[in-house]
């Protein structure tokens, strides 16, 4: 899921180049025989990963390959590491979609990426479910991070292909997804000076969400829009 996200941001990047230096990243933690969640994380810090505190992120943050090459990364794509590491150690590592800050589970020990260092499970289940994330909400949730870099820097074209790609991966299996999803499309083509193509996506969302909130307010945006759509 990391490549195909990475494909995403750098359609040119070399797919096999990056899984081969995955492979030669991992192969010393193997050799190394590590048996626990602990070991796994010294190990991490040994390599430099979270020794530089919090960085500014950018959308090379999500990029598994440039993660790679210079030891920092958010919380997600450091996670995607991890678990792969944890994983070819004969370890048990997830995901955890932890709201706010990606978290990963290794053989029920909890895990901050970003600062490489076991943290307290009680005291974090606590604030929110440790909920595992799926292969698919995984590739979501860092598609999000990268459609929100993209917001922040009013690029609302390349939000929209994030978006698509988003609806891509989702497949249809979760309608409320796609409805939500074309709310936000609505509101980047109102961005993008689109009014018909604004109405379409909040008219979709209206139709198909089984939120009655979010339904109603889809449909009355569009309906704020009838008036530029028949003057455009």
């Amino acid at each position: 899921m990391a490549l195909l996200v990475a494909e995403v941001l750098n359609p040119d990047i070399d797919v096999n180049a990056t899984r081969r230096a995955c492979a030669a990243f991992i192969e010393p933690a193997r050799e190394a025989h590590l048996a626990s969640p602990a070991q796994l994380v010294h190990w991490f810090r040994n390599e430099g990963f979270g020794i530089n505190g919090d960085v500014p992120a950018g959308l090379e943050h999500s990029n598994i390959s440039w993660v790679l090459e210079h030891r920092q990364g958010i919380p997600i794509s450091l996670a995607v590491l991890l678990i792969t590491t944890a994983r070819s150690c004969g370890l048990d590592g997830h995901g955890i979609n932890y709201p706010g800050h990606f978290l990963v589970e290794i053989s029920n020990t909890l895990i901050d990426p970003m600062k490489m260092q076991l943290i307290d499970r009680e005291v974090t289940a606590e604030r929110a479910s440790l909920e595992r994330a799926s292969p698919r909400a995984l590739g979501l949730r860092m598609l999000n991070n990268i459609k929100a870099q993209h917001m922040h820097a009013r690029d609302w074209s390349r939000a929209l292909d994030i978006i698509d790609f988003q609806m891509s991966l989702a497949g249809g299996e979760d309608a409320e997804l796609s409805a939500s999803l074309h709310y936000e499309r609505g509101e980047l083509w109102e961005q993008l000076g689109s009014p018909g193509m604004a109405r379409a996506a909040f008219l979709h969302c209206a139709e198909t969400s089984a939120y009655r909130d979010l339904a109603a307010k889809a449909r009355s945006r569009a309906e704020d829009l009838d008036g530029e759509t028949r003057w455009h």
